[in-house]
C-alpha cells in the first residue's frame, strides 16, 4: 500500500497490479538507457495515476521525468537515481506530488521547473541540495517544512496560489530577494539567510508566523503589503533594518515583532486608532487590557521590541475597556 497526504483526498488501498518498468524513450523522455517504474495505484474515489520510480538518465544535461504514461497522470515521484552530470530537472505536465528528498544526495542538478499540475512540495524534498532556481508554480498550494533548507537559492517567487509555505521551508539558504505572497508564512521560514536583503509580501498574505524572517542581518527592505498578522519575533535580530510601515490591513502585531532589530528608527502604523494591548491568558487568547497609541515611529520601536511573548497589540474596532 502507497500512502500520501493530500489537501484534496487521502490516497490508500494503492494498487500495484500493473508495476512495469519501460525505458525512458518510451514514456517521451527521448532517452534510450536507464528506466522508470510506473506502479499503478488508486485513490479514494476510483481516480487512476502511476507512481513513478527509476532511474533517469541525463539528455544534453537535462533529465525528464514525465508527467503521464499509458494515458494516466503519473501524480507522484519517489526514490529516483540520476545517472550523468545533468542540471536541469524537468518535471512533465500531470506530476502532482513530490516526495521528499527526492533529487537523493545529487549535487549536479541546479535548475528545477515544475510543471502547473504540481500542487504539494513535501517536507524535506530538497532539502541540502544543490538547486539554485525554482519557478514555482500556479498549481502549488503548500510547501513542506525545511523544504529547501540549506540550499543556493539567489530569489524566489513564490505565487497567491500557495496556502503555506512549511516552517524552516528556506532556513538558512543563500536567498537575496524573496517574494512571497502566500496566505502564510510558517516558523523560521526564511530565517538565518545571510544574504538576504528585500522582503516583499502579497496582498494576499494573512499571516507571518514566529520568527518567519529572524535573523537576516543583511534584511534592509520589507514591503509588508497588507499583511494582517505579525507573530512573535517574525523580524527578530534584522540589524540592518531601519524602518517599518505596518499596513492599514493589520489588526495583530506581536509587542516581540521586532525584537534586537539594532538599526530600527521607525515603526510607523498606517492606521493609528482602535489598537490595544492584550495579553495571553490560560487558553492562549489574547484579551485587551489597555488601550494602546501607536501614533508615535520612534515609540513603536520600543513597543514592538520586547521579549516578552505574552503580549500583542490588536486592533479591534468599536472595542471599549
Amino acid at each position: 500500500l502507497l500512502y500520501m497526504g493530500i489537501k484534496k483526498f487521502l490516497l490508500a488501498a494503492l494498487s500495484c497490479a500493473a508495476a512495469l518498468t519501460v525505458p525512458l524513450s518510451a514514456c517521451g523522455g527521448g532517452q534510450e538507457e536507464g528506466g522508470l517504474t510506473f506502479t499503478e495505484a488508486t485513490a479514494l474515489g476510483g481516480r487512476r495515476f502511476y507512481v513513478a520510480s527509476g532511474t533517469v538518465e541525463a539528455e544534453d544535461g537535462v533529465y525528464h521525468i514525465p508527467g503521464s504514461h499509458e494515458g494516466l497522470p503519473v501524480s507522484q515521484v519517489e526514490d529516483i537515481t540520476f545517472v550523468g552530470n545533468g542540471t536541469v530537472l524537468i518535471l512533465g505536465e500531470g506530476i502532482e506530488y513530490i516526495e521528499s528528498g527526492i533529487l537523493g544526495d545529487n549535487r549536479h542538478i541546479t535548475s528545477l521547473v515544475l510543471p502547473t499540475t504540481v500542487e504539494e512540495i513535501y517536507s524535506y524534498a530538497f532539502s541540502g541540495t544543490a538547486l539554485e532556481y525554482v519557478n514555482f508554480s500556479a498549481g502549488l498550494w503548500n510547501i513542506g517544512q525545511e523544504a529547501f533548507r540549506g540550499t543556493p537559492l539567489k530569489s524566489v517567487c513564490i505565487p497567491s496560489n500557495v496556502g503555506s509555505v512549511g516552517g524552516m521551508a528556506f532556513y538558512e539558504s543563500s536567498i537575496q530577494s524573496a517574494i512571497v505572497e502566500a496566505q502564510s508564512v510558517g516558523r523560521a521560514a526564511f530565517a538565518f539567510c545571510p544574504y538576504l536583503v528585500h522582503v516583499s509580501l502579497g496582498d494576499d498574505t494573512i499571516r507571518v508566523y514566529n520568527r518567519a524572517f529572524g535573523s537576516n542581518r543583511s534584511l534592509i527592505s520589507v514591503n509588508l503589503n497588507d499583511v494582517q498578522e505579525i507573530w512573535h519575533k517574525a523580524f527578530n535580530d534584522c540589524d540592518a533594518l531601519e524602518r517599518i510601515t505596518i499596513p492599514a490591513a493589520a489588526d495583530f502585531v506581536s509587542s516581540t515583532a521586532f525584537c534586537g532589530c539594532a538599526s530600527l528608527e521607525e515603526i510607523v502604523f498606517e492606521k493609528t486608532s482602535d489598537w490595544f494591548l492584550c495579553k495571553r491568558d490560560e487558553n492562549f487568547d489574547y484579551v485587551p487590557v489597555a488601550a494602546a497609541d501607536l501614533s508615535d515611529p520612534a515609540a513603536n520601536v520600543e513597543l514592538l521590541g520586547g521579549e516578552l511573548e505574552d503580549y500583542v497589540y490588536r486592533r479591534i474596532s468599536g472595542y471599549e475597556i
